[in-house]
């Protein structure tokens, strides 16, 4: 189904996550769109590897991140978290971390629940400049890592939507090919889901009419004026 509006659950929080984390017997939880951030997430990582022995081969963890408003050309803030994470990963060394050395292995799925795509001008600077840089930089601390994000649109550094981040830990996955992009092909279907959704999800209930071109130039220009600078303080 198409999910345009999405609705979150607003007690799910980072104080939600950290209070699974510390039940050692929990080995598999997945949220539906919840007020998530990528510190809480790290802190999720970070209390789930400290438990000694084995309560089983995974814990996994599968969460959607939603539940922040947005108005204008704001974008989901999935895109901004999943940056956060990855830099804190990028900021610790797989022996301090422990998720490799800890006997039940972490999983993890962050989940972008926004049909609606992005500006390709867009997706080029976040690609280039923030998102395949850190990613490299988290390659190099946590080896054992096999880290994967699935994209939809994707031509060079230009994408339409990213839709999955996974962080795997599992051993029996380490020795598998360890490609940082996966590639879902497009449905002419799920191009017009696009062109829907972004009339929903970018531009407010009110302006639902203007057509796919004008919104495009629209937010290529609100990029070139400042558009980065203001994304860069959020991060």
């Amino acid at each position: 189904y198409q999910n345009f509006n999405i609705q979150c659950v607003n007690d799910l929080s980072d104080r939600t996550l950290t209070a699974l984390a510390k039940l050692k017997y929990l080995t598999s939880v997945e949220f539906c769109a919840a007020r998530l951030t990528g510190n809480g997430i790290f802190e999720w990582l970070r209390q789930a590897t400290k438990f000694e022995g084995s309560v089983g081969p995974e814990r996994m963890l599968g969460v959607r991140i939603g539940g922040h408003k947005r108005s204008g050309f704001r974008l989901p803030r999935f895109y901004a978290e999943i940056m956060e994470l990855l830099r804190l990963l990028s900021e610790i060394d797989e022996e301090s971390l422990g998720a490799a050395s800890c006997r039940t292995k972490p999983l993890l799925y962050i989940a972008n629940p926004f049909q609606s795509k992005v500006s390709r001008v867009w997706s080029a600077f976040y690609m280039r400049d923030k998102l395949r840089p850190v990613l490299e930089a988290v390659k190099a601390k946590h080896p054992s890592l096999r880290v994967n994000v699935a994209l939809l649109g994707r031509d060079g550094d230009k994408f339409n939507r990213i839709d999955t981040l996974t962080l795997d830990w599992r051993v029996k996955e380490s020795k598998r090919k360890n490609e940082l992009f996966f590639d879902y092909i497009e449905e002419h279907a799920e191009r017009d889901t696009y062109l829907d959704a972004a009339r929903y999800e970018i531009i407010s209930d009110d302006e639902g009419g203007s057509d796919e071109d004008d919104r495009e130039r629209e937010l290529q220009s609100a990029i070139l004026t400042g558009f980065n600078h203001e994304y860069d303080a959020d991060l």
